[in-house]
């Protein structure tokens, strides 16, 4: 999506002011201690400032690997099931109020509207400033440009700590997301089931929705963990 350049420098400048980028690094610290247990992420942002700038692509492609399609073999050894789920059409769908409770949590972003006080939250600010991008939209946010990757990181982040809370302690389940994909680790069938619709729920409270044509279940985790392309090659190539 092509992006009006001064609105868009604004909004970098905005977010790297010294407060607001340690803000924003210590709200995704908190969400990520809040769902370490359950909850890997791979597409969390990432330190690359020491990669040379022709690495960075490379790095990032070790990194989906290494978090992915590793830790999925992994959990192989310790579950039955893996459960593939995306997100349809994501970053057209996010409902740009969301992200203020992505920044300081639903409650207190409410309680802060009633108060009148909603404006002073770093939150609402980005959420106008995707606005201003948008032609006064609120919802969509574009795509193909860094600060929507981050901020919709961020959303999801908090959707992960909202779905952590929702689901028994009981349950025996690890989650890998990258990005708007998830692959649920279950022990039993039901299980998966029961997490699926924990979080149709909850994702349905942020006006997002599942894209049911990528949805997959297999017992077979680590073929699920491999993507198709690479999946032909080792069927029709193999090494010998």
């Amino acid at each position: 999506t092509l992006l009006h350049p001064y609105i868009y420098v604004d909004y970098v400048n905005f977010l790297t002011e010294i407060k607001i980028w340690e803000e924003l690094k210590e709200r995704f610290q908190n969400l990520q201690e809040e769902v370490k247990e359950k909850i890997i992420c791979s597409s969390l942002p990432f330190d690359i400032e020491t990669s040379k700038e022709d690495d960075s692509k490379k790095e990032m492609a070790l990194n989906f690997w290494k978090s992915i399609e590793q830790e999925t073999i992994k959990y192989s050894l310790g579950y039955n099931y893996l459960l593939k789920l995306d997100i349809s059409n994501f970053y057209g769908s996010i409902y740009t109020h969301t992200l203020c409770w992505a920044f300081h949590g639903e409650n207190y972003s409410k309680e802060a509207k009633n108060s009148k006080n909603l404006q002073n939250l770093t939150g609402d600010k980005c959420d106008r400033k995707f606005q201003w991008m948008n032609y006064g939209e609120t919802v969509g946010i574009p795509q193909g440009n860094v600060i929507s990757d981050l901020m919709s990181e961020l959303l999801l982040a908090y959707i992960d700590s909202e779905l952590v809370k929702k689901i028994d302690d009981e349950i025996d389940y690890k989650i890998i997301r990258y990005r708007d994909d998830y692959r649920i680790f279950t022990k039993r069938l039901e299980d998966s089931t029961l997490v699926k619709r924990e979080l149709v729920v909850l994702l349905q409270r942020f006006k997002l929705n599942l894209g049911e044509s990528k949805t997959s279940q297999t017992t077979d985790i680590i073929s699920g963990s491999l993507k198709e392309d690479k999946m032909y090659w080792i069927e029709h190539d193999p090494v010998t």
